[in-house]
């Protein structure tokens, strides 16, 4: 066994002080070496994602980037390599390449000093860290997206060290469990999606069905600008606020400020930025979207609670009394996105404007006829919605279970030695 020391009382991470008595522990920098490899001007990029994956940007990605043909600023990875994203480390973007390529410097490339350590097991380790909030704890700077987890601070990190045999038995165990809770999550998730389609397609019908008069989006929207502030300017009490995000994310088609946790601004935009304040039955425009598909996503408010538009959002405010369900499932229809989505301009960001949204059409039938779309689509779509809530529940367990999984195995908690573990699941 490789000889370390178990001064556990010097780190500050619980679960280290409770690893098996015949684990040895050591920092970093007696473990790994960081490399600094010359790279070939034919190199591909290698990219290291949220989820541990290390591998050539080409594999997971096909556009939205500029391929560079230069090799100043890159550095080598060599297959089988501990990488660190030091910018998302925080977040879990930690794993072991998969294939030779380049980098940029944004990545710690490490190499172990021996082949008794596991590099796929250091990487199970490190993402639990980050999992834990601990890499968190160690950020220098005064923002997440402005902090970063260095060589020079890796290095320090006491790391646990089982018996190779043990590590490699780990790794084998957890890449096999994790497949398949993965597999199954899935596979709830393409559920989901055929769901979105079968209530996309419900929807669409009812409302081709019922065309009734065109007229304009001008004729019956005014519109205004959402506040321009930033996520400093947020707070956790106040007037709520809905961001393009939350739009985007979380609260799409509606939202009540009495039953959704939004952040808040402070009082004074009241008297500062009146239009910008929304109230019942306006709705609110995402004015930039990272793909095609997420342009024109909205919401509207579904309260008497008012609520502030945030920054990239345009308020659309009726300038009469219309059924705001109806214009809600319109604008959630094919019919009215598509003519948003040829519009839009960008490349990796489509941004929506105010002209766009104006030149728009709607199909207005008669007002009973928009009562009647309503009852029949808000029945079916509830019974749709309550689904996708309970498939989303599962997959919440199976993420938890998977973290839990992990933490447990890594730090010793539980023994898979003699555990037998099966062939991975693709």
């Amino acid at each position: 066994m490789l000889e370390g020391y178990k001064n556990y009382k010097e780190t500050n991470i619980p679960w280290l002080k409770k690893m098996p008595s015949h684990w040895n522990s050591d920092r970093a920098k007696m473990m790994y070496l960081k490399m600094n490899r010359q790279v070939n001007i034919n190199d591909d990029v290698i990219t290291c994602f949220r989820d541990g994956v290390v591998t050539l940007r080409k594999n997971r990605r096909t556009t939205g980037f500029t391929e560079s043909i230069k090799e100043i600023g890159y550095q080598g990875i060599k297959e089988g390599d501990l990488v660190i994203h030091v910018m998302d480390a925080f977040a879990g973007a930690i794993g072991v390449s998969d294939s030779n390529g380049k980098g940029t410097p944004v990545y710690s490339v490490c190499e172990a000093k021996n082949d008794f350590y596991n590099n796929h097991y250091y990487a199970y380790i490190i993402r639990e860290m980050a999992k834990n909030g601990f890499i968190l704890s160690l950020y220098r700077g005064i923002r997440e997206r402005s902090s970063d987890f260095r060589y020079e601070v890796f290095r320090k990190q006491i790391l646990p060290i089982p018996p190779r045999s043990e590590q490699d038995q780990i790794v084998r165990y957890l890449d096999w469990k994790i497949s398949m809770i993965n597999k199954y999550i899935e596979a709830k998730k393409k559920q989901i999606e055929l769901l979105k389609e079968q209530k996309q397609a419900l929807i669409n019908e009812m409302l081709t069905k019922n065309k009734g008069e065109k007229i304009k989006f001008k004729h019956r929207f005014k519109l205004f600008r959402g506040l321009n502030i930033t996520k400093e300017d947020l707070l956790d009490s106040g007037i709520p606020c809905i961001s393009y995000g939350e739009i985007h994310l979380k609260y799409g088609f509606e939202v009540n400020p009495n039953i959704h946790l939004l952040r808040c601004v402070d009082k004074r935009y009241l008297k500062t930025n009146p239009t910008s304040l929304m109230k019942y039955g306006d709705f609110a425009f995402a004015d930039t979207s990272e793909d095609i598909a997420g342009s024109g996503n909205f919401t509207f408010l579904n309260s008497n609670t008012q609520a502030f538009a945030g920054y990239h959002t345009i308020i659309a405010r009726p300038n009469k009394e219309i059924n705001y369900r109806y214009f809600a499932y319109y604008f959630d229809s094919i019919l009215f996105r598509k003519q948003i989505q040829q519009n839009v301009n960008g490349v990796k960001v489509y941004s929506i404007t105010q002209r766009i949204l104006n030149d728009a059409y709607i199909l207005l039938p008669l007002e009973d006829k928009q009562k009647s779309v309503v009852i029949y689509l808000d029945q079916q779509c509830e019974c749709i919605d309550k689904l996708v809530n309970k498939i989303n529940k599962e997959i919440e367990l199976f993420t938890e279970y998977r973290t839990c999984l992990i933490s447990d195995v890594v730090t010793g908690k539980v023994n898979v030695q003699l555990v037998e573990a099966r062939e991975v699941v693709v």
